[in-house]
């Protein structure tokens, strides 16, 4: 996990080099269809900082509560039926295998709903 402290500008950098990693591929259906999942996690944690007239900025004992937020972005492959997509060979292994985790992510998704409704039901995966 990398761990950015610095500025807007740097988060910005940071995500412009997961975009240049994502992988498309031409079907009949897209001409650029996302072939790969992303998730591009930050945590965000901020500090308040009491103030106190005298005291240099940098002194951290005027620190108070801390609160840390996540936030998630998540851009997944494109799922597409292989009848409409023309999909072979290489691309049409790929397509199957984005669909399968497609599906499996749904299936793991409806089994933590089921179990937040009854939560002394076990989740197999």
């Amino acid at each position: 996990m990398l761990v950015v402290k610095v500025c807007s500008r740097s988060l910005s950098v940071l995500f412009m080099n997961c975009i240049v990693r994502r992988h498309f591929g031409a079907t009949n259906l897209n001409e650029k269809s996302s072939r790969s999942h992303t998730i591009f996690r930050i945590m965000i944690e901020s500090t308040e900082r009491l103030e106190d007239v005298g005291t240099p900025s940098n002194d951290t004992s005027m620190l108070g509560s801390v609160r840390v937020s996540s936030l998630n972005l998540v851009d997944l492959a494109g799922s597409e039926r292989v009848s409409f997509s023309g999909a072979e060979g290489d691309r049409f292994v790929e397509t199957c295998h984005i669909n399968k985790s497609l599906l499996t992510l749904g299936n793991v998704v409806e089994k933590l709903y089921e179990r937040s409704r009854k939560p002394d039901k076990c989740v197999v995966y």
